[in-house]
């Protein structure tokens, strides 16, 4: 035991330090007014406090389309993978098809998870005509909300019809 003890003692004394996987805290800053079915990224956050590589666990909720970038690289399918002090991190991924439903990412680096745990995108509940919506969305024009259809309207004109034929 007394010579473990001089061990750590020298190796210490020779300038190692213990390896820190616990990260300063972060934050993904929810969104909260996506359109339909919209590629929505995060804010990217700076791994800071680490002084070794921490593992990131990513979790999904609501979705199968997250991805991550590291560094400003490649945007890769969700899966384990380390960091690095000042390594930098965003999230992205597709919101929901539906008005006012969240999709979720929880993020974990080396034990310590978002603060505003997990990162939120909540599409919107109503979008005016002028933001383009989509098939079914709810439209609100002039203070009235109308459901938007899809299809085309199909009128009574049948042969014989007064309104298909020319006055004689």
């Amino acid at each position: 035991m007394a010579l473990l003890g001089w061990a750590l003692a020298k190796h210490f004394a020779a300038g190692a330090t213990a390896s820190d996987t616990t990260p300063d805290a972060f934050t993904f800053t929810d969104s909260t007014s996506a359109n339909l079915a919209e590629t929505v990224t995060s804010n990217t956050i700076t791994v800071t406090g680490i002084t070794a590589a921490a593992t990131v666990t990513f979790t999904e909720g609501g979705h199968l389309s997250g991805e991550y970038s590291k560094n400003g690289g490649t945007w890769t399918d969700l899966a384990n993978t380390t960091v690095d002090n000042n390594d930098t991190l965003a999230i992205r991924l597709t919101s929901s098809v539906s008005t006012g439903t969240a999709v979720t990412i929880a993020v974990t680096i080396g034990g310590v998870a978002d603060s505003d745990t997990p990162w939120t995108v909540t599409t919107k509940t109503v979008f005016t005509s002028s933001e383009g919506a989509q098939a079914g969305n709810r439209v609100r024009t002039g203070g009235r909300n109308f459901q938007r259809r899809t299809g085309s309207k199909t009128g009574n004109m049948r042969s014989g019809s007064r309104h298909g034929r020319k006055k004689p």
